[in-house]
């Protein structure tokens, strides 16, 4: 063995002791997309006339694919169409002939218009009007979405008045929009219709021109100069205080550059340059814009083709930990060339008031996508231009190696963030959040930040579709957040990460008791955990370095495990977390209501717990310490910690669709790693030494859990605690549909496996070692996981949730009770 290999082959398995639970690197994770959007050439509202059973009239629409190269799932470009009514007794139908689609009135009244991909996953609609004598249609000037699930039509108050991009720099003023008028009539050939009646809340000007004096439910009515009962009525809901946003720069006034925070009513979509600008014979994107009520989210440069996000981003602390990096800054300190790390979160938009979407998009791709990035050679993603792009994934929670170089691996902590709810009380309501175009390799997600961060207490996200990056929703220390009627797909890691920020440091008032080797050991926490064997007061006591030691360099087959869960436990604090009588105190509680969940890159849903192994407390073994040097490194000086529980929620016709091959489930993006490249041995994979994977689907095959579908093997992933600390968050499943079923809690013992198995192959003794590290560095006590029970015929595989499934709950109104 040369003589530089030892070293690296010691400090190796506390790199990978970093890691929570992860899979061998594959080149490509390869999932199925979507289209982008469904173009339907039609008003908000649109007037049939009935002119017996024989009229029918020809529907169109068509799809909208910006990247043809993206590998579709089935039923996404295919439309379908049909007719919502409120009566029982239908007033249209849909037929279909030649694969066209035809409008069919059958008597007066109105229906809502819909057109739909078959998969489901993309709708349009408007209302259709069928008259026999005539009827007035009034329309908006300005596009809806056509893409709403909440069916009420939101105004702001106001309109925003400004100059340029200040903070607080910016007035509003009485809001107002501008109506359009059909006459459809045979009994008069003139167009012209008479102003007449309105709520209290609104009038009307210069004949089309409705403003708003105030808030509240509003209407305004017009009528027939000509034909008297020729009159209808524009509805709709006017948001107190709210703001309405035409364009991006009026969101970062609302947001950004507001140091109050305004109450935002959106009024088109924010998009990225393919969905918004149409582009030359030479494929560059020119200052056309490709759709009416489609702006672009961000500031583009049309000769520099850049953006200048640098000046626009909200910017904060992180709110997780950062004790390490405050260690690495002191330990660096006064180093040549050393420049302090910071640890600041980006995020694209800090919203601190209320938020209503009309059904509009919000599409972060210019800002959080790696546009401008190139493959890594080492790991095969997609990654960030330092000099052009924005996002560089999370903040590290602990490295081996340079903070802002490539380290030997870095574990991480709070990611940067597409859109940040920051505040109490406050809801968002029928948007689409989304912060990457559709992608069907999911690693291209590994950089792109979480899509929606909420902090604060008493938030609502309701009506919408949150998808498309790192991980889709994080909440840490928010209490009673309510996910209702929404939809939560395609994120790297989790559509849902829920945690603490509060976390216990170690208790070094403990009295440490224990048996190792007949040797009785009552020691106090201070003199046991911080005393490395060689420096020890009395020569060859048996401390933690010593037990450490021996576990690691040993054959512990025969091991008796409580040595370990004692040593373990005693780095656990439940100070505050566990009350005298064994009640525990949470430190938040998230509710899912009526929302599913699909195309996670590992669980849906996670729960988790700080590292808190001995490593991170003081880096030993000793060792290691004396090799650190080698690798730019610092120890970790109490890092981990015991993280307070939180409370999750699973109510109503909540839904997992989140099958997948157990195979291809998918953990480095929790964890940047370069071990591979440092040994020069790409034979050795992660799962080689660390078989979370292959336990948990072990386990699934032993219990029955696994479902077969056309020679593949799937599990459905709604639940993981996860971390090595100790987790007592908790999951009360109140689900009152049978759709899914739910394993038991399935516990994932990594650390007694891999601490009294030795692992026979070709590399053996070294993975061995390796596998030893992972609980030295997260901790001793287990994972656990949630799938599916046993299912003969599982409802929910290869389906994913609808639109509709959103606007059925709607018109079910289901209520939750606080």
């Amino acid at each position: 063995m040369k003589k530089k290999t030892l070293p690296i082959l010691l400090v190796i398995p506390f790199i990978i002791g970093l890691l929570t639970f992860v899979s061998v690197m594959v080149l490509n994770n390869t999932v199925a997309s979507d289209i982008d959007d469904i173009l339907l050439p039609y008003k908000g509202v649109e007037g049939f006339k009935l002119n017996g059973y024989s009229t029918r009239y020809e529907l169109n629409a068509s799809v909208v694919i910006n990247d043809p190269s993206l590998i579709l799932a089935s039923g996404s470009k295919e439309l379908i169409w049909k007719v919502n009514t409120n009566t029982s007794d239908p007033v249209a139908k849909i037929e279909e002939e030649n694969e066209k689609f035809y409008f069919v009135p059958l008597k007066e009244g109105e229906c809502e218009v819909i057109v739909s991909n078959v998969r489901g996953t993309h709708q349009k609609s408007f209302k259709a009007v069928i008259y026999e004598n005539g009827t007035i249609i009034i329309n908006t000037k300005k596009a809806p979405s056509l893409s709403n699930i909440d069916s009420t039509t939101y105004y702001g108050e106001y309109d925003l008045k400004y100059t340029n991009l200040e903070v607080d720099k910016y007035e509003t003023k009485q809001a107002e929009f501008e109506l359009t008028f059909d006459v459809l009539s045979d009994e008069t050939s003139s167009d012209e219709v008479v102003f007449k009646s309105c709520s209290s809340n609104v009038y009307v000007d210069e004949f089309n021109k409705v403003k708003i004096i105030g808030s509240g439910e509003a209407y305004v009515e017009f009528a027939s100069k000509e034909v008297e009962y020729l009159s209808n009525k524009y509805t709709f809901n006017v948001v107190e205080d709210g703001v309405n946003v035409y364009s991006y720069n009026d969101l970062l006034m609302c947001t950004n550059f507001s140091s109050k925070g305004e109450r935002i009513v959106l009024q088109t979509n924010l998009e990225s340059l393919a969905s918004t600008f149409k582009t030359n014979e030479s494929g560059e994107y020119i200052n056309s814009y490709l759709k009416e009520n489609t702006k672009l989210f961000g500031n583009y440069d049309f000769k520099t083709k850049s953006f200048s996000f640098e000046k626009e981003l909200y910017t904060f602390t992180t709110t997780y930990n950062k004790t390490y990096i405050d260690t690495y800054n002191e330990a660096k300190k006064g180093a040549s060339g050393y420049k302090v790390f910071e640890p600041i979160i980006k995020c694209g938009i800090h919203l601190t008031k209320d938020l209503y979407g009309n059904g509009f998009t919000i599409n972060m791709n210019n800002l959080c996508y790696p546009n401008n990035g190139s493959i890594s050679s080492e790991t095969q993603k997609l990654t960030p231009s330092k000099e052009k792009d924005y996002f560089f994934g999370p903040l590290p929670l602990v490295t081996i190696g340079s903070l802002d170089d490539i380290p030997i691996v870095k574990a991480f902590g709070q990611d940067n963030i597409g859109l940040y709810l920051d505040g109490n009380n406050l809801t968002i309501n029928d948007v689409k959040l989304r912060n990457t175009n559709n992608i069907d390799n999911m690693y291209n997600l590994y950089y792109t930040g979480t899509v929606l961060e909420v902090s604060g207490n008493n938030n609502i996200v309701k009506n919408s579709v949150l998808s498309h990056g790192k991980n889709v929703l994080r909440a840490f220390s928010t209490n009673q957040l309510l996910i209702d009627n929404c939809i939560l797909h395609t994120g790297e890691e989790f559509l849902a990460k829920l945690g603490s920020n509060k976390m216990n440091k170690v208790d070094t008032t403990k009295t440490i008791s224990l048996t190792y080797k007949e040797s009785d050991i009552v020691d106090n926490f201070i003199h046991f955990y911080e005393t490395n064997v060689d420096k020890a007061s009395n020569e060859g006591k048996v401390v933690s370095d010593t037990i450490l030691s021996d576990v690691l360099m040993n054959d512990t087959s025969s091991l008796d495990m409580n040595i370990l869960r004692t040593l373990g436990n005693g780095l656990d604090n439940v100070l505050g977390i566990i009350n005298e009588d064994s009640t525990i105190n949470y430190d938040g509680e998230v509710t899912f209501n009526n929302s599913s969940f699909y195309n996670s890159g590992i669980f849906s849903i996670a729960l988790e717990s700080s590292f808190n192994g001995p490593y991170l407390y003081n880096g030993y073994p000793s060792l290691l310490l004396e090799l650190l040097d080698m690798f730019d490194a610092v120890a970790p000086k109490n890092v981990g910690g015991t993280s307070f529980p939180i409370i999750v929620n699973l109510e109503g016709k909540t839904k997992f669709y989140d099958y997948k091959d157990p195979d291809k489930i998918d953990a480095s993006s929790l964890v940047e790693e370069n071990i591979s490249k440092a040994l020069n041995r790409n034979e050795i994979g992660i799962d080689d030494f660390f078989p979370m994977k292959k336990i948990l689907k072990n386990l699934c095959i032993e219990k029955n859990y696994i479902v077969s579908e056309n020679n593949t093997n799937y599990i459905n992933t709604p639940l993981a605690y996860y971390g090595g600390g100790l987790n007592l968050s908790k999951v009360n499943n109140n689900i009152t549909t049978n759709e899914n079923t739910f394993s038991e809690e399935i516990v994932v013992d990594v650390s007694e496996l891999t601490f009294t198995t030795n692992i026979t192959s070709d590399l053996g003794q070294f993975l061995t070692i390796l596998a030893k590290c992972v609980s030295l560095a997260t901790g001793f006590h287990p994972f656990k996981f949630v799938t599916n029970d046993v299912e003969t015929n599982p409802t929910l595989l290869n389906k994913v949730p609808t639109i509709d499934d959103l606007k059925n709950n709607i018109k079910e109104d289901v209520t939750y009770e606080e």
